[in-house]
């Protein structure tokens, strides 16, 4: 839990850089233009391997896309996944338990009420610490849990806490320091 907290505070100030520097698009742009990063991106919305796929996220516009794809996550969706992950993160629309997504959102005291099939909410096990990072709403209609699954530009990454993890600090090593070591045990 202190990793990920230290993790997600660096991913929202390097976040914060690259748009205060270059534009709301900057951060997106640089992870494109890098292999390495796309890979670090794709793997947090792909969850624990190619083989079991148990990441995903998901964009509830006022359109209505729901699910997005892996590969279109990490292209077209690319800036609404990093600011999920930024906002996400420093408003605390996350949490570190192993519970399942309807424990989980009752811990949040998020809304459960019109929760799309698709996402399968109430389905949804506990399964060895899932993160569901959130981020929604905006200036004139504000972050409220009591009408999350109507707030405008809802979007939730989940992916397991160990690759969410990981792979953070992976991409952030490499931004910030230009290497792909892992602190936490092996070279990558």
């Amino acid at each position: 839990m202190s990793d990920l907290t230290v993790l997600a505070c660096l991913f929202g100030e390097m976040h914060q850089a690259f748009h205060e520097h270059g534009g709301p698009s900057a951060f997106a742009n640089f992870v494109r233009a890098d292999t390495l990063l796309q890979n670090d991106f794709r793997r947090l919305v792909e969850g624990s391997s190619p083989m079991d796929r148990d990441g995903s996220f998901w964009h509830f516009p006022p359109d209505g896309i729901g699910q997005v794809l892996l590969e279109q996550a990490v292209s077209e969706h690319l800036e609404w996944l990093l600011k999920t992950l930024r906002n996400g993160f420093l408003h605390f629309h996350w949490r570190y338990e192993d519970l399942s997504a309807l424990d989980y959102w009752k811990a949040l005291q998020w809304n459960t009420i019109n929760a799309p099939a698709a996402f399968g909410l109430p389905n949804r096990p506990k399964k060895n610490y899932m993160a569901y990072v959130a981020d929604g709403g905006g200036r004139r209609d504000p972050w409220n849990p009591n009408k999350f699954w109507s707030l405008p530009n809802l979007r939730i990454l989940v992916t397991p806490y160990g690759i969410l993890r990981y792979h953070l600090h992976l991409s952030l090593n490499y931004v910030l320091n230009g290497t792909r070591t892992d602190v936490f045990g092996n070279s990558c």
